[in-house]
């Protein structure tokens, strides 16, 4: 498999490659240079033309951000290779040194105030310049080439956001149909997904109307996890920066509301959710001084972690099962907490944990 390396225009001389991770669709090598003096290459390799466009897509994505100084990994390549008789579309990147923001909170379990001060203004300053990106008039998935890959990607732009996510939650109930009853993570069942997907749509039915009043696409990162944020220690400044945003793929133009409750719904499940909330207001601070945080914010917070929640559930339970247990093991603890959170969001009818109030 290495021989294919040699095929990339550009690549470094290297002494190992590294496979970091990958799935049905794409894998991400780490090229380790073998001149300590030239930086790591990250290598994405996609065998199935189907998927191609994720390629394309992260060349728009990554431009967007060079113009907006939103810090990303820089593309030195892309193209076609043949290997095998297959054709790869490959994307060649620097690599990016860090460790992700979730990583990061798992192993610096006291991270001083400084550091909480100085991660929370970078990236309300990085959210607030992504945020202010106008976006033309229609809703949806930014396209750069085919989207033909994925049921998911090919839901079509609409003219209004309450439209697109109209679309998102009809074809998440067509995902959630097909999913197999029998399959169980402790005691929560595929049915049990099934039944409060059907509670979920209900409850979205009854508060939609609060997307109406999106009336301006901008651009939105949509999957705003602590894991999709790259930090690194910067020895000079003596501090931790926020070196990259990844994970481009379901990048939209629509209402940055839901990125912002995203952020929301992952410090929920953090075990610092309450230092979250006390260093928050230094985000918010960087934040307005590049957009200004929607008045409707609070109407919307019940549709937006109903959405990320209930997607989650029926993400993993659409996928192989002895994958969703070996890629990490507290992926059962977490379907168990997410349906949990679900449940109380649904006979409460509201999110009992806020940054934004």
């Amino acid at each position: 498999m290495k021989d294919i390396f040699k095929k990339i225009p550009e690549i470094v001389s290297y002494r190992k490659v590294e496979l970091i991770s990958g799935g049905i669709s794409n894998r991400n090598y780490r090229i380790i240079s073998a001149n300590p003096k030239k930086s790591d290459q990250l290598v994405t390799l996609l065998p199935n033309m189907k998927t191609w466009w994720k390629a394309d897509k992260e060349e728009l994505i990554t431009n967007l951000y060079k113009n907006k100084n939103i810090p990303s990994a820089s593309i030195i390549n892309t193209g076609y290779i043949n290997y095998n008789n297959t054709t790869y579309r490959y994307i060649l990147k620097e690599f990016v040194k860090g460790k992700d923001f979730y990583t990061f909170l798992l192993e610096e379990k006291n991270p001083t105030t400084k550091d909480w001060i100085s991660l929370l203004t970078q990236l309300g300053n990085i959210l607030g310049t992504l945020h202010s990106f106008s976006m033309g008039s229609s809703y949806g998935l930014l396209r750069e080439g085919s989207t033909s890959g994925s049921d998911a990607k090919n839901i079509p732009a609409a003219p209004t956001w309450q439209k697109y996510i109209d679309k998102l939650m009809t074809n998440r109930k067509y995902f959630s149909k097909k999913l197999d009853k029998k399959r169980s993570y402790r005691n929560i069942t595929g049915v049990d997904i099934q039944n409060i997907f059907k509670y979920s749509y209900k409850l979205y039915k009854d508060h939609r109307n609060v997307l109406t009043k999106v009336t301006q696409p901008f651009l939105i990162h949509y999957d705003m996890l602590f894991k999709n944020i790259i930090v690194s220690y910067n020895i000079q400044l003596a501090r931790w920066e926020i070196v990259a945003i990844i994970d481009n793929e379901w990048a939209s133009a629509g209402d940055p509301d839901i990125d912002l409750i995203q952020i929301e719904n992952a410090a929920y499940f953090s075990s610092h959710k309450e230092v979250f909330r006390t260093y928050w207001n230094f985000f918010t601070r960087a934040y307005v001084r590049k957009k200004t945080v929607s008045k409707d914010i609070e109407n919307k917070r019940l549709i937006y972690h109903m959405m990320r929640s209930l997607f989650y559930l029926i993400e993993v339970y659409g996928m192989d099962q002895s994958e969703i247990i070996t890629r990490d093991t507290k992926n059962i603890q977490n379907i168990e907490a997410n349906y949990l959170f679900l449940e109380r969001l649904i006979n409460s009818g509201k999110v009992d944990f806020s940054l934004y109030g």
